[in-house]
């Protein structure tokens, strides 16, 4: 009995050794470990998400985007998912499919600060400064304690010739973020 048990426990350890094996097969990393969710279920706007995220982050953003859109036709009221897209879009250089999505992300939730600084970023770059600055305010409003929101708002204000209220924004921003050269 005793020897019984002793090859009742190997084996049993020998299976989940087994098993354990072929699951670091997929949980090699965030990527595997996600595309293997969507092998198992193709409508997960969250392992869309995840992947696309990290995907992104890899540098591979036309992957990203596809995986941003595929979970967005599941799932369209995702405001990160419209955000992380944007963002994609503008570092592509497509500048109104960007605002597209950055106000899809801000009409899905009105209180997404991140969403309304991006607006005011790619404003910003594209000139359009009032724009900038209405966007720039909402996300201050919003989230008052973001360093980053304050500059964009600062140079925003700077580029208006409203160089009083830049500066303020400007040296809020220092406060917040003491190390913060940019300001």
């Amino acid at each position: 009995t005793v020897l019984a048990a002793y090859v009742t426990a190997t084996i049993i350890v020998m299976v989940f050794s087994v098993l354990t094996w072929r699951q670091t097969m997929v949980w090699r990393d965030t990527g595997t470990l996600w595309s293997h969710a969507l092998k198992l279920n193709a409508n997960s706007s969250i392992a869309h998400y995840n992947l696309a995220r990290f995907l992104a982050s890899h540098g591979e953003r036309e992957k990203a985007m596809a995986h941003y859109r595929k979970g967005l036709n599941i799932r369209p009221d995702d405001a990160e998912a419209h955000n992380n897209l944007g963002l994609l879009l503008a570092l592509n250089g497509q500048t109104a499919e960007s605002l597209k999505e950055f106000e899809a992300a801000v009409q899905s939730d009105p209180g997404y600060a991140k969403a309304f600084f991006n607006l005011g970023r790619v404003h910003a770059i594209s000139g359009e400064l009032d724009k900038a600055v209405e966007n720039y305010q909402q996300a201050v409003k919003l989230d008052p304690t973001q360093a980053e929101i304050r500059l964009g708002l600062g140079n925003a204000l700077a580029r208006q010739g409203r160089l009083e209220a830049a500066a303020a924004q400007l040296e809020l921003a220092t406060k917040l973020e003491p190390d913060f050269t940019d300001a």
